[in-house]
């Protein structure tokens, strides 16, 4: 591992961990304020933001060549914005988190800088930021699990604002630490922007619906294993449990995506997705759905998918492809959000989890669409 991007690799952590916290307190908080019909548009509606913007601060990137300081602003301002998110009620909160959204989308490049640090280990890289995501996720979770009880969360909540305060504090941190992050940008003649984009057609599709049918499931998995824990803080320990696993294998199972051919990994993903929703769906014991909970799903889609866009684009439009595939991801997860938000009040929760899983299916099918030829770029 290159010696210039330890203090990086901690700094996306230090993000991550915010992100965990916020994300279950939020969906904790909505669901306190205004029941699960906002916490799917709390959760949904900011994702369809970061379509728009994760690919409009990939074109700022490319165009600027600077990635990283789109980056280091982005989660500064995402900082500055944990700070009111206590104090304001159920459509307060979903107004901030879409304001918030607006920068979510240059974040999301911090992917494209680690994908251009060894174009040949393009799978170990990315499987070392995966790490700090699944341990910061994890251990965000863990975080607020403990520190604010269910009965605890409602407007303007002293432990709310502790929370909160915690995640915006972090952040601070983690956008001084990627200072030091490489940026990588060469002398490279522009590629054929539209053609590139248009050729991987299929993975923009497949990734859409595979969030989409993930996300019936994952929009609520901090309240669903509240419930299934009976407690904020044995929820927190099977979210944490999963981000550990994450954080554990991630590297090692990055280093294998590059021993064998992207389509290859994104199939296998994909399947491990359907089989958990499968479990899901199927049963509401406690042990298998924590177990299915376990498999580092999301991770292995982003690096198997973010490594093929990173082989097929020219450099000099990366930024733009990995902004597209998250804008795919992010609307596919917004749309699959407000979806089973709308459900819950008449299926159960294991109709809605089926549901889900029939989607993802039809993003498996798309995924054997995809051209075999790889090509690397650089």
């Amino acid at each position: 591992m290159r010696s210039d991007v330890k203090i990086p690799l901690l700094a996306a952590m230090l993000y991550y961990i915010t992100v965990g916290m916020a994300h279950t307190m939020i969906i904790l908080q909505a669901e306190a304020l205004g029941g699960k019909n906002i916490v799917g548009i709390v959760v949904g509606v900011p994702l369809l933001v970061v379509v728009i913007s994760s690919s409009l601060w990939g074109y700022i990137a490319d165009y600027y060549k600077n990635r990283k300081r789109v980056v280091i602003v982005s989660v500064s301002i995402i900082a500055l914005l944990y700070i009111p998110q206590p104090w304001v009620g159920s459509w307060g909160l979903v107004g901030i988190r879409t304001i918030q959204a607006l920068f979510l989308g240059g974040v999301v490049h911090l992917t494209t800088l680690f994908a251009e640090l060894e174009p040949k280990q393009r799978g170990a890289y990315l499987g070392l930021l995966q790490s700090t995501s699944g341990f910061g996720w994890g251990f965000g979770s863990l975080i607020a699990g403990l520190l604010i009880s269910i009965e605890k969360y409602g407007e303007g909540s002293s432990d709310v604002v502790l929370g909160f305060s915690i995640c915006s504090v972090l952040a601070f941190a983690s956008a001084i630490g990627m200072i030091s992050l490489p940026n990588t940008y060469e002398n490279v003649k522009p590629g054929m922007i539209k053609e590139e984009l248009f050729t991987l057609r299929n993975l923009w599709i497949c990734a859409t619906m595979v969030f989409a049918g993930y996300y019936f499931f994952l929009s609520f998995a901090p309240s669903y294993f509240s419930e299934v824990m009976g407690s904020s803080k044995g929820m927190g320990y099977v979210m944490f449990a999963s981000g550990a696993v994450h954080a554990i294998s991630a590297p090692y199972l990055g280093k294998y995506i590059d021993k064998i051919p992207r389509e290859k990994s994104l199939k296998i993903t994909i399947i491990c997705f359907i089989i958990c929703m499968a479990v899901y769906t199927m049963t509401e014991n406690k042990i298998l759905t924590i177990l299915a909970f376990m498999p580092p799903v999301w991770m292995l889609f982003q690096v198997s998918a973010t490594s093929l866009v990173a082989d097929r684009v020219s450099y000099a439009n990366r930024a733009r492809a990995v902004g597209l595939l998250n804008s795919c991801m992010f609307f596919g997860a917004g749309m699959g959000g407000i979806l089973s938000g709308q459900l819950y009040d008449s299926y159960k929760n294991t109709e809605i989890f089926g549901i889900g899983t029939l989607v993802i299916i039809i993003g498996l099918m798309f995924a054997f669409l995809l051209p075999k030829k790889l090509e690397t770029i650089d």
